[in-house]
């Protein structure tokens, strides 16, 4: 049974070596957590629950924005990115509990928080996970319908 999992497991990580490339690494240094953003070669996206499982392969999780520090370094890291317009998924979401945003990864609040002008509007009683987007020429945070398709953020420590 164990080697079963580790066969698994195993075929997990070159799935992902194989299928996920790395838009650079960004280690803040004053907590110790790496941020992996990642985008499918051939640009291909993934729904909220698939980014997650990724992540977890990685051991890791779908990111988390817990202060500003956090979310201006993201910004600059991506800003590259900007005149794309990709969409990130995030760890946050009000899956549990309608308009109770928290964290997957801690299942803390959402305390930090940087919406986009009129977010969380959970347009048509269908959006529940949180993504980045950039709305005035900065990333912001939107709820999204988690079985769209975007680009994805790991976290994890090192």
């Amino acid at each position: 049974m164990k080697s079963d999992t580790a066969e698994v497991q195993s075929n997990r990580m070159l799935l992902v070596k194989e299928t996920c490339k790395v838009k650079g690494l960004l280690k803040l240094k004053k907590k110790p957590q790496l941020f992996v953003p990642i985008k499918k070669i051939e640009e291909t996206e993934v729904n909220w629950f698939e980014a997650s499982a990724i992540c977890r392969t990685m051991n890791g999780s779908l990111a988390s924005i817990e202060n500003e520090r956090i979310m201006e370094a993201i910004d600059q890291h991506l800003a590259p990115e900007k005149p794309a317009d990709p969409w990130w998924w995030l760890s946050g979401n009000d899956l549990a509990s309608e308009g109770n945003f928290v964290w997957a990864n801690t299942g803390q609040p959402m305390n930090y928080t940087l919406w986009s002008t009129g977010q969380p509007n959970h347009f048509k009683d269908n959006e529940h996970c949180v993504n980045l987007w950039v709305s005035g020429g900065l990333f912001t945070m939107n709820d999204l319908d988690c079985k769209r398709h975007n680009f994805f953020i790991c976290e994890r420590d090192y």
